[in-house]
């Protein structure tokens, strides 16, 4: 039986590969960590024997690379039957024959927006400004200073000390692009270091959980569209690699500006609060 991984550039590794193991900063087996890489990092598991392959992976993250991949991997082997994830109801597996229909289906599980709930999951709610007074307080240095005017690596350099390295900086090139990170800030305890090594240019929705990165993204958006700066409580369910789902509950700043080069970024900083309970409330 022979067992690759396929990241979302179409590249192929086996599951215990030092490569993908240093880039993940992680030890964990080939099974754990290759079942992780392909429910929430868009990678995809294929296994295959004589005259089948299994293919596991997280439908709507899979791209046109790692579809290639597979069609070049299936063919250079003469496998020319296999079982897929299924986006509909039990048993949520499909058995497809031909290489032709083996990637059709490939390019529909692509084109599909999952279905995952996340009611109640990602709870927010504004504040005033007299409700935040430090970040609110920070905020207003930062305007007035005109330092967000300033080239990218001086605001990058006084955010990160006024903000206690708990911040990300993004942009989008138009509204219907990505939000993409330029910036991110060493202290968020839910992320694994591995992750900043790799977090400049990706968008929220690479992050590890993919419905926290959406959720995270269309707030970033609304503030780069409106340029209206707001302060707000989070109560969330966010999954963290080795730990499941863990409730985070924090104050929010939002802070769109222009920058010095004529784009458009957002600042957003954050500082836990445990205190805050969204969730009984919204109850």
């Amino acid at each position: 039986m022979l067992v690759a991984l396929i990241d979302p550039q179409g590249r192929v590794f086996p599951p215990d590969s030092p490569e993908v193991q240093e880039q993940f900063g992680t030890h964990l087996s080939g099974n754990v960590l290759s079942s992780f890489l392909s429910q929430n990092m868009g990678w995809i598991r294929l296994t295959c024997d004589s005259n089948a392959a299994t293919v596991v992976c997280r439908p709507g993250r899979i791209t046109v690379h790692a579809i290639a991949a597979i069609a070049y991997f299936l063919a250079d082997r003469n496998i020319s039957r296999a079982t897929l994830p299924s986006y509909n109801r039990p048993p949520h597996r499909q058995c497809v024959t031909g290489l032709p229909d083996i990637i059709t289906a490939l390019e529909r599980l692509a084109q599909h927006k999952s279905a995952d709930p996340i009611e109640g999951r990602y709870l927010r709610r504004s504040v005033t400004a007299s409700a935040a007074p430090s970040f609110h307080r920070v905020s207003e240095q930062l305007r007035q200073s005109g330092i967000l005017t300033s080239p990218l690596d001086e605001v990058i350099k006084t955010c990160d000390e006024a903000l206690g390295g708990r911040f990300t900086l993004a942009t989008a090139s138009d509204p219907e692009r990505p939000v993409r990170i330029v910036a991110i800030g060493t202290s968020y305890t839910h992320f694994r270091p591995s992750y900043y090594n790799r977090a400049i240019g990706l968008g929220f929705e690479d992050s590890p959980d993919i419905h926290y990165g959406r959720w995270i993204a269309g707030t970033m958006r609304e503030a780069l569209i409106s340029l209206q700066g707001a302060y707000g409580e989070v109560d969330a369910d966010v999954r963290v690699f080795g730990k499941g789902d863990v409730r985070i509950r924090y104050d929010r700043m939002i802070l769109p500006y222009i920058g010095s080069d004529g784009r458009r970024y957002v600042l957003s900083a954050s500082q836990m609060r445990d205190s805050i309970d969204l969730r009984q409330e919204a109850g």
